[in-house]
């Protein structure tokens, strides 16, 4: 699995990204397409350390090749709203701090509530500098070009090929399939530009729509384990784990 898009000649109903990596493949175009809407994804509060996610990519990194309107055969066809990913940046503070603050978010995952005072700001001052001391990934979640919510790589261990996936998704924009296809994408992202190999995630047992969300990227459950402190203390919590596939090399 892959991130970024080459350059190519242009066709009619494409437009290519502005960055150029290796090839998008056929799967995670199609995950980038919010109408593969998972069945009953109710709440996607994320991982339990969603709250956390920090990080980013190299500024104005964007994913894949979108199809725009048009079928090969040139005749116009109803298009589904877009899911991309991209490094979050100063220009995402304004819209974290507003989706961040709602109690739905806080419920799921670490973020917390109330949500602080330019706690965005805040967030992606500090998303920024472990961006670039490699140790996170934060990316900002786009729902047709607009904010949508948070996904992110946290505990990066280039040493040993692993890291958490951790994610939380604005209230409006769930039981869209935005979850879904954003992962896709930055599982993409962990494999094959960081060379990662094993993800880890994981989700409240209280929140079976996050778990599908992994479920539907390939994670396998690796155990049920009670919390006994901290904000979700007596909560239990479903562990999940990614392995890289030949394929996603």
């Amino acid at each position: 699995m892959t991130a970024i898009e080459r350059p190519r000649p242009s066709r009619p109903g494409l437009r290519t990204t502005d960055r150029p990596m290796a090839a998008c493949p056929p799967s995670l175009r199609r995950a980038t397409m919010s109408g593969e809407a998972a069945e009953g994804e109710a709440n996607e509060a994320g991982g339990v350390g969603a709250g956390g996610v920090s990080g980013g990519c190299g500024a104005g990194w964007s994913l894949c090749t979108q199809p725009v309107g048009v079928n090969p055969w040139g005749k116009s066809m109803e298009m589904k709203p877009q899911v991309t990913v991209r490094s979050v940046e100063q220009a995402h503070d304004e819209a974290i701090q507003k989706y961040a603050s709602d109690a739905k978010i806080a419920d799921t995952c670490n973020v917390p509530h109330p949500y602080p005072k330019d706690g965005g700001k805040a967030f992606v001052e500090g998303a920024l500098r472990d961006r670039e001391a490699g140790t996170r990934y934060v990316f900002a979640i786009l729902y047709d070009g607009g904010f949508a919510g948070v996904m992110g790589l946290n505990s990066v261990d280039t040493a040993n090929g692993t890291a958490s996936l951790d994610y939380w998704v604005a209230v409006p924009f769930w039981n869209r399939g935005v979850a879904t296809a954003a992962a896709a994408q930055v599982i993409g992202f962990a494999f094959q530009k960081l060379g990662l190999r094993q993800l880890h995630s994981s989700c409240l047992a209280r929140n079976p729509a996050s778990a599908r969300v992994l479920e539907k990227n390939g994670f396998v459950e690796t155990g049920e384990t009670l919390l006994r402190n901290g904000k979700f203390a007596g909560e239990r919590v479903r562990a999940f784990k990614l392995i890289r596939q030949a394929s996603q090399a």
